[in-house]
């Protein structure tokens, strides 16, 4: 299982990140970059994993987060996964 999740433009990748990764394989999540990936991450049928990263927000508002299609070894694809954070003042 692969995928990319590019930040909107007020998120950043906090320092430290914190990555914590139930799915295996590899997160890759540089601080003070706008995007995160998972690489060669594994879920057994109708299993679930869950990717946490700290993020920091450089403006207030809400900020909708949407990932790329998340991609497998198998033929179905899903959809992409997303949610609105709300940066208060």
């Amino acid at each position: 299982m692969n995928f990319a999740d590019v930040f909107p433009g007020a998120l950043v990748v906090a320092a430290p990140p914190n990555i914590t990764n139930t799915c295996g394989g590899t997160v890759t999540a540089t601080a003070g970059t706008q995007s995160i990936a998972l690489a060669d991450g594994v879920l057994d049928a109708g299993g679930f994993c869950t990717i946490s990263v700290d993020v920091r927000a450089t403006a207030e508002g809400p900020l909708l987060n949407e990932t790329g299609t998340l991609t497998s070894s198998l033929p179905t694809q899903s959809p992409p996964a997303s949610d609105t954070l709300a940066v208060l003042p």
